[in-house]
């Protein structure tokens, strides 16, 4: 096979029933120090995606992330891209404990041949979560983050099944949770979520309700 990682993108589709949307991961970044940049690059079930971002203050940061999943035999594939904007507080100033609250903007298009699927999307979406940052296990030189949250999407859909029109907004609820281990500025990053959503009727997009991803965190800073 040309692209073997996608034999793990292809297991929600193992299943009969089809998907309209699958959901990227989120950008988790939590920042250290006014200046830092971020990034990852993950495989997930909707592709290759590729995120960072920087903190622009001591509690203020700009983000992005971008997916992309390339067709293969007439599959499933797509691209998204997403923007947020997000304000963080420490509650204890001494601590690596960190509070974000993130606003942002994601869009994107997706095609899916063999089940004649296909449309186009806009998902604004406000996310809240708790983590703890660069924690050092004991004395070893091994750092990680930790982190929970919840991301609230109102996903616009506009697309067709067959003859069916699909066209609706879809309010779907997706807390998630995340690890990070490895060196001071490099790691290993997995992340898991859950869409949580009513069906609606015919017409209302169906979000695939669990996600996983695992990919490479970096960081650069000052010191």
């Amino acid at each position: 096979m040309k692209y073997p990682y996608l034999l793990f993108l292809l297991l929600p589709f193992a299943a009969c029933r089809s998907y309209h949307y699958i959901p990227t991961t989120v950008n988790t970044a939590m920042y250290s120090q006014p200046g830092e940049v971020q990034g990852t690059g993950q495989v997930t079930f909707s592709g290759m995606t590729l995120s960072g971002g920087v903190a622009v203050t001591q509690h203020f940061n700009l983000n992005v992330l971008g997916s992309f999943s390339p067709e293969i035999d007439n599959g499933y594939n797509s691209r998204e891209l997403e923007f947020s904007a997000g304000y963080q507080v420490r509650p204890n100033a001494d601590g690596g404990g960190i509070i974000s609250l993130v606003g942002g903007y994601g869009f994107g298009s997706n095609e899916y041949d063999k089940k004649e699927i296909f449309g186009s999307y806009r998902r604004p979406f406000i996310q809240a979560q708790i983590g703890a940052v660069d924690r050092q296990i004991g004395r070893s030189g091994i750092y990680g983050d930790v982190f929970i949250g919840t991301r609230f999407n109102w996903l616009n859909y506009e697309g067709m099944e067959g003859n069916q029109v699909i066209n609706d907004v879809a309010f779907y609820v997706e807390p998630y949770y995340g690890v990070s281990i490895g060196g001071r500025n490099l790691r290993f990053l997995t992340l898991g979520g859950f869409a949580l959503k009513k069906n609606e009727g015919i017409s209302h997009p169906r979000v695939l309700p669990v996600w996983i991803s695992v990919g490479m965190q970096f960081k650069i800073r000052k010191r």
